[in-house]
């Protein structure tokens, strides 16, 4: 999206005489597009994570996590493979594979969450440690579409809703709420959307529930591209830091991303803090003007107690619930 450009890599190899070195050698050209400056990086491990330290202290937010584990695990092996890969090297056993030829300044949301669903099915077959059918599945992006339209009218709009998905999974319908969110106040003011007001937008309108943290961090990197989309690389990089988005205990503030069980009791209006290792929503009760989504369609385990917290939901607030 020419936000992070050769010249940025640059500044950072800077630093080093040896890293210098690495980003000024010459590299055979691929068959298809243009040799890249960050697989380059990739033949120098310190140069590597000098440079995701960067790009955590400029745009983080919650897409570049630090973790020392992951340096000391990783090995150049490792970061050479990826650079073969990148560059269409890896296997002599298959066609070359040319990542540079694809145009990645625009990627579909439904692209995320296809990917998303394959490896995860993949993964746990599409059930749980017990055998169970986890629920999991991917909403097209047909009926997101059309849920929303129904749902988030012009009427509705113009009140700022705030509007939660309780069972968010990658993030399709946070990411197409917020996009009606955009237009609808674009169409309102007759201009651009400023960052600051796009952030308060995002932060204080959407929010999501999932208790699969996987998910939630792909939410958020959905919800990340859609705010990119409607600012110019000069924004995105005097802008500063990607805003947080996913909320871990302790943080006295609510962040629109959650990582917990949508029948997690909600913090009262009197908590100002949550330090408790139990389940817990971050928002006051009535929080929200509109619930959005695609459940799922499971029967929710039963524990060794006879009740979970949709169990207890129910009964706490008079609603019926038949054969669970």
């Amino acid at each position: 999206r020419q936000i992070i450009v050769p010249s940025y890599i640059e500044d950072v190899a800077s630093q080093r005489p040896e890293w210098r070195k690495v980003v000024r050698a010459e590299t055979p050209t691929p068959n298809l597009g243009s040799p890249s400056m960050f697989a380059k990086c990739l033949l120098n491990k310190s140069l590597t994570y000098a440079v995701f330290s960067r790009l955590a202290e400029d745009f983080n937010g919650d897409l570049f996590i630090d973790l020392p584990s992951e340096n000391v695990a990783v090995r150049p092996g490792h970061l050479s493979l990826i650079a073969e890969f990148l560059s269409g090297t890896a296997s002599a056993a298959q066609e070359p594979l040319f990542l540079w030829a694809y145009d990645f300044s625009v990627v579909p949301t439904s692209l995320i969450s296809t990917m998303y669903e394959i490896f995860y099915q993949e993964d746990v077959g599409g059930q749980d440690g017990g055998g169970k059918v986890t629920g999991t599945h991917y909403t097209p992006a047909e009926l997101v579409e059309y849920v929303l339209t129904h749902t988030l009218t012009e009427d509705i709009l113009a009140d700022s809703p705030r509007i939660c998905d309780p069972a968010c999974g990658s993030g399709l319908f946070l990411v197409e709420a917020y996009q009606l969110l955009v237009r609808h106040e674009m169409a309102r003011t007759g201009k651009p959307l400023s960052p600051k007001r796009l952030q308060k937008l995002l932060l204080e309108q959407i929010a999501g529930i999932d208790i699969n943290e996987e998910a939630v961090r792909l939410a958020a990197f959905s919800l990340y591209l859609a705010y990119l989309n409607y600012q110019s690389p000069q924004d995105v990089r005097t802008t500063g830091p990607l805003p947080e988005l996913i909320w871990r205990k302790g943080q006295e503030m609510p962040r629109p991303l959650v990582v917990s069980d949508a029948f997690a009791p909600n913090r009262s209006e009197q908590d100002h803090r949550i330090d408790s290792a139990d389940a817990v929503l971050p928002w006051p009760e009535h929080s929200f003007d509109v619930v959005i989504g695609n459940p799922p369609w499971t029967e929710p385990p039963r524990t060794t107690s006879g009740s979970n917290l949709p169990d207890a939901w129910a009964p706490q607030r008079q609603l019926p619930v038949r054969d669970r």
